[in-house]
């Protein structure tokens, strides 16, 4: 929650450190129980990455 109030889920991507055991075992269970607006958690579960990678739904 602090990276969001901070930096804003704009500037956020989920992440993981797989296959290594380091980080929450459920980054994207994570992310939801922070309760965030709904626009801000897809933000940061897959939006921010699509249009940081320049990928488009064909």
């Amino acid at each position: 929650r602090y990276l969001v109030d901070t930096y804003g889920a704009e500037h956020l991507v989920i992440g993981s450190d797989y296959p290594l055991p380091a980080g929450p075992a459920h980054p994207v269970a994570e992310v939801k129980a922070l309760g965030l607006p709904p626009a801000a958690e897809a933000a940061i579960l897959g939006e921010n990455a699509s249009r940081l990678l320049r990928l488009t739904e064909k």
